[in-house]
């Protein structure tokens, strides 16, 4: 799911194109995928991240108490990675700083901001979880 949504993402526009082509579609469809390719990618993220958080854990959980998480995750690695783009687009010269070493010490910090996200929505999974055990007492799957 992951591959399928970053694939949307990084080749959408490109299939699109090649598709109405090949089928004979007019511009509507190009333009409508440009509009409809992202939320689907979110959305297959956001399954990925959810089955991440109900199979990784040693805990019996049910679906609804790692959905919010996922969602919480996705929309924060979302807009971290739009972020990141912005400030490395514009502001970041990691070139003249680490030289040869500037892409990957770019692509260090990402990789440690998208850790910190889906971290964040695992604590937001387990706060969830904790509240509603301390309402209703052991809460299973």
């Amino acid at each position: 799911m992951v591959i399928v949504g970053a694939g949307l993402l990084l080749i959408g526009p490109q299939l699109a194109e090649w598709l109405a082509d090949r089928v004979g579609l007019d511009e509507a469809f190009v333009t409508l995928w440009w509009w409809v390719r992202l939320p689907v990618a979110l959305f297959l993220l956001m399954l990925a991240v959810s089955a991440i958080y109900y199979f990784v854990p040693n805990t019996r959980r049910s679906f609804r108490f790692v959905a919010s998480g996922a969602v919480v995750a996705v929309i924060l690695w979302a807009s971290v990675s739009l972020g990141f783009s912005f400030y490395l687009s514009n502001v970041a010269n990691y070139g003249a700083i680490y030289g040869g070493l500037g892409a990957a010490v770019a692509l260090l910090v990402y990789l440690y901001l998208s850790a910190a996200a889906l971290l964040l929505g695992a604590e937001v999974n387990e706060t969830i979880y904790r509240s509603a055990s301390d309402k209703e007492g052991p809460v299973g799957s």
